[in-house]
């Protein structure tokens, strides 16, 4: 399976400081980086003023619902220069998307982006940027919207970032090998509050024929209409399907919102997460309500009850949903140009910037069809649902040099006896017997690391819920978590804990046939 660290990846991280003394006090940092990283992390206080446009936003945007608060205290309302409900539109729709970008991206976590964006440039490729957001009450924001200055590009609809939101507690990933075909499961539920003017027997036959027709493999689309929980998991057993679309009536709710399959039978996220977790479905899309949004109380978000959250936590590889209500005709713009960038072999977050763009083209930039999608992707995942096409339809004009592997060796500090030789460039760490070396400590995921060989040299990649501990020669212990970093000879591992088993890392290079692991290198 093609690994997500193939594209350049930087994951940046909000949450809120309790324990501070300031009400409205955050920390930002970067987890994941596509260089060997230092310290990039940024205390910040909530800007008040963003409160302020974030409010006069919804205002325009959103006047039917409730608004929502950021934070607690009285927020000044923003003052807006006198102009046409149109332009005003579009001031606020860019300048609030500018003070979003500004507020997250400061001083370390900027310079860790243009790091990370010009390691993206140098590769010719594009950049995965993920915005694992932990305060609940910051996560209603259309983060999407986001755009270093004004006239630039929003950060969803840049061509050279694909952007995606994720979690950081997530059950591991198990996914089945990538296919060629696409197998596509269409429920077709409750219609939204009643409303029978979309006809959804009709959009599904539409739908069916776009997949037919693509040129890329065999498209396998199946529509369920309005059934029950037993039916909707006894279909998902029948076929190996990579990609289920629920269209119909949704509303939050504490335990991950609510779908509604008929009008006797609803299902909420944690339900839904059993069903579709045990199928191999590697991206659910959800026409309807809600889906993205938080339970709230008292005009405050309840943190992981968004149906999207819920799905990811339990080992969805990725959930698109809506943010607020979509339309007939925006849902429709935006299935249609979804499933075409997919029947293309294109990774998923790389379609979802694509069918943003064909809602922007359609509605117009100052409408919020093109911010009403939110993508949440696993953090393992590499958001591929077919094989690339270019391994299916391109020929290689020259066989490339394969590359040359170097035995390595993991050996315990604490048990002689304990002792792994390798030369492979993928090895995994972890609790499961499954393994190529086996951890059972409790602290030690089931899938827990990596050790990878590439031309370059070794990588040690933590895939754990608790981090792994590092020892790189003549330097102190630092955990790492859900990144990578290089790995040279003469390095230490701890899985989960500093009580953890050491592991010594060595290789002998061309250069240097005596090296050598000596525990004196490293106060462990």
């Amino acid at each position: 399976m093609t690994k997500a660290a193939e594209l350049p990846s930087l994951q940046v991280v909000c949450d809120r400081l309790n324990n501070s003394p300031e009400e409205h006090h955050f920390v930002i940092w970067a987890a994941a980086t596509p260089f060997v990283r230092g310290v990039e992390k940024e205390d910040v206080l909530w800007d008040e003023e963003l409160s302020s446009v974030w409010l006069a936003w919804q205002e325009i945007f959103t006047p039917h619902q409730t608004p929502h608060y950021p934070i607690t205290r009285a927020i000044k309302p923003v003052a807006l220069l006198p102009g046409s409900e149109m332009s005003m539109s579009a001031r606020l729709m860019q300048g609030l998307g500018v003070q979003m970008w500004q507020w997250l991206f400061q001083k370390a976590i900027a310079e860790s982006f243009a790091r990370a964006e010009g390691i993206a440039l140098g590769q010719k490729s594009s950049l995965r940027l993920r915005l694992d957001m932990r305060d609940p009450n910051l996560l209603p924001l259309p983060w999407e919207i986001m755009q270093p200055e004004m006239g630039k590009q929003a950060v969803s609809l840049n061509p050279q970032i694909f952007f995606s939101r994720t979690i950081g507690d997530v059950s591991p990933l198990q996914l089945q090998t990538t296919g060629r075909s696409l197998n596509i499961l269409l429920v077709l539920g409750t219609p939204e509050n009643g409303n029978t003017s979309l006809d959804l027997e009709n959009e599904a036959k539409r739908l069916q024929a776009i997949w037919q027709k693509k040129s890329f493999g065999k498209v396998q689309g199946d529509i369920l209409i309005q059934p029950t929980s037993t039916e909707l998991a006894d279909a998902l057993t029948k076929r190996n399907y990579q990609l289920f679309f629920y269209s119909g009536h949704g509303e939050p709710a504490a335990d991950g919102g609510k779908i509604f399959l008929s009008e006797t039978e609803a299902l909420n996220g944690k339900e839904l997460a059993q069903i579709l977790t045990r199928s191999g479905i590697r991206l659910a899309v959800f026409n309807s309500c809600w889906g993205a949004k938080c339970f709230q109380q008292n005009h405050r978000a309840i943190a992981a009850s968004s149906l999207t959250e819920v799905l990811i936590h339990h080992g969805l590889p990725s959930v698109l949903a809506m943010r607020d209500p979509i339309s007939d005709d925006e849902a429709m713009a935006l299935i249609t140009s979804l499933s075409q960038a997919l029947c293309d072999h294109k990774p998923i977050d790389e379609s979802v910037a694509i069918a943003r763009q064909a809602l922007l083209t359609q509605f117009k930039f100052n409408s919020p069809a093109w911010t009403l999608p939110i993508l949440y992707m696993h953090p393992e995942f590499n958001g591929q649902i077919l094989s690339k096409l270019s391994s299916i339809t391109e020929l290689p004009t020259r066989l490339p040099k394969p590359i040359a592997t170097q035995k390595f060796t993991l050996s315990s500090c604490d048990n002689p006896d304990r002792e792994w030789k390798f030369s492979s460039k993928l090895i995994r760490i972890g609790r499961r017997s499954e393994n190529d070396v086996t951890i059972e400590e409790p602290w030690v995921s089931k899938e827990h690391a990596e050790i990878i060989q590439r031309d370059e040299g070794f990588f040690l990649r933590d895939r754990s819920r608790f981090g792994t501990l590092v020892g790189l020669p003549n330097q102190d212990w630092q955990t790492i978590h859900q990144e990578e970093i290089f790995l040279p000879s003469n390095s230490y591992i701890r899985l989960g804990s500093e009580q953890g088993e050491t592991l010594a890392f060595s290789f002998n290079s061309n250069r240097d046939e005596s090296s050598s692991i000596n525990n004196s290198d490293l106060n462990i």
